[in-house]
């Protein structure tokens, strides 16, 4: 388990969403040219969506219903967010 809070957000000087899941160990992230959605994946577990990632937020699902897809720009405000708790291998299965 890793867990980051809003003050590793300012000491490792993240702005946005997509920057903190972009330094994250083991995730890669894709970024097209323009305002546009980003696409994060796990690496050795690509996809061309972020279908395979479960996103709560306040124990509540973020993830599409319809695809399971995670519309992730910059809508999410670090200001907003005090922790990021993300769950690696077998165990994150619980969730």
């Amino acid at each position: 388990v890793l867990v980051l809070t809003s003050r590793d957000f300012a000491q490792r000087g993240y702005q946005s969403l997509d920057q903190l899941l972009h330094d994250l160990p083991g995730f890669d992230v894709i970024r097209g040219n323009g305002p546009g959605y980003i696409n994060f994946y796990q690496r050795g577990y690509r996809a061309t969506a972020n279908d395979r990632t479960l996103m709560l937020i306040d124990g509540v699902e973020e993830n599409d219903l319809n695809s399971s897809n995670i519309p992730i720009s910059r809508q999410y405000a670090l200001s907003d967010i005090e922790r990021v708790e993300v769950i690696y291998g077998p165990a994150s299965t619980m969730y």
